[in-house]
Order: C-alpha cells, then sequence, then structure tokens
C-alpha cells in the first residue's frame, strides 16, 4: 500500500507590484500612468512559447487604447468590444517584452495559482496569489529588477476580487467632496469643487462618484 500524500498548507497573498518608471509594456503604461484609463482588469490569459493571448476589462478612453495597440509594435492582434459608454473588453495577442515575459514567468510556475482578475490601476499591478509559502517566495524573488513589491494581504482566501474594491482614485474623489460638502445637506459643495481638489474635468470626478457609489452601495444591499 502506497504512502498517504501529506497536505500541502497554501496561503492567499495579495500582491501589490509598483512598476512607476519602469517599461513593462506600452500598454500597461497606458493603464498604470495616465489619464486615458481609470482601470484595467485583466480576465483570462493564455501563454505559448513565443505569444501571450489577453482579455481585459478596460476603464477609459477606447480611441486612446485603440491608438496605442495600433502604435506598439509587440502587439500582432487586438480588437474592441464596447460594453457601455466608458467600458469595453480589449483581446490582443502580443509577442510580449522582455520585462513583461519576466513577469509572467515569475507567475506561471507549478504549484502557484493566479486568481483573476489581475487589476491595473493608478497605483500599479495588484495580483491574488495561492500556493505554498516556499512558492510564493520563489516567485517574489523572480519578480523582475526595478518593480516594487508589497504584500497587501495574506491569510486564507476569502473571495474577494480587486473588482470589488473601491480605487484609490475613487476613495480620493468621495474623501474630496466629503471636505467640500457635497454630501451635507443642504449640499454645500458641487462636482466642480471636486473637480478642482482632484486636479481634473468635472465630468471625470462625477465618474469617479458615481463609480465609487455604485460600489458602496451594492455592498451594502447585496
Amino acid at each position: 500500500m502506497s504512502a498517504l500524500v501529506e497536505p500541502t498548507r497554501v496561503r492567499h497573498l495579495r500582491l501589490h507590484l509598483d512598476v512607476a518608471g519602469v517599461d513593462v509594456h506600452p500598454l500597461v503604461s497606458l493603464w498604470t500612468g495616465g489619464d486615458a484609463v481609470d482601470r484595467a482588469l485583466g480576465l483570462h490569459w493564455n501563454l505559448t512559447n513565443d505569444a501571450v493571448t489577453v482579455m481585459g476589462l478596460v476603464e477609459g478612453d477606447r480611441e486612446a487604447v485603440v491608438a496605442a495597440a495600433e502604435t506598439t509594435a509587440v502587439v500582432a492582434e487586438y480588437d474592441v468590444v464596447p460594453v457601455d459608454e466608458d467600458r469595453f473588453y480589449v483581446y490582443f495577442v502580443d509577442e510580449g517584452t522582455p520585462v513583461a515575459w519576466q513577469l509572467f514567468e515569475a507567475f506561471t510556475v507549478e504549484g502557484l495559482i493566479v486568481i483573476p482578475p489581475i487589476r491595473y490601476d493608478e497605483r500599479g499591478i495588484t495580483l491574488e496569489l495561492v500556493g505554498a509559502d516556499a512558492d510564493l517566495q520563489a516567485a517574489l524573488e523572480e519578480v523582475p529588477h526595478g518593480i516594487g513589491t508589497t504584500v497587501e494581504r495574506v491569510g486564507g482566501y476569502d473571495g474577494t476580487a480587486p473588482d470589488d474594491e473601491v480605487t484609490d482614485r475613487q476613495r480620493a474623489a468621495v474623501e474630496a467632496a466629503i471636505e467640500v460638502g457635497y454630501y451635507d445637506v443642504p449640499r454645500t459643495g458641487s462636482q466642480d469643487d471636486v473637480a478642482e481638489r482632484l486636479d481634473c474635468a468635472p465630468s471625470t470626478a462625477a465618474e469617479h462618484l458615481r463609480k465609487a457609489e455604485s460600489k458602496v452601495l451594492r455592498s451594502l444591499f447585496e
């Protein structure tokens, strides 16, 4: 009779990657470093020996993402499918860059699972990982030089995805709205006041507030 296999203790780790100043990939730079995209979610991906295929959901300027895809040499194919006014799916087949391949290879190892979605926003990249301690530590050690790593959570997996959370930019908009009296009764501040605090257009401030309010209300009533 064969010996029983001992169970492996695994952890759930939420990892933030600070990619500021690192040329990971032109699309990653667009998703994390500018005003054109509020947030992008990597939903599904497939790696082969010489290409990566990705399906993502992007909130932001569709024309800016299309222009970047068309002018990025390593993008071999792409398609964009609108969802609503400011959200769209993006599909692309990509040859990758050296840094991007290092990142993919760091987290595509035996014993490690990346739980979608991968979140790209103004803070950088957020990954949800599950694996044994040794595998998680080995992956962290393979992150390319220059990319900062911060472990934001360690513990059991609770099913909470990054998409369920209010982004930093949305949180800043709500905090600014509170400070200027936007939520006072009667209201003493306007969207213009919030926009001035955030140094953005009033329409952008309104969008951040709407998305934050939607997430908070859904979490309360669901």
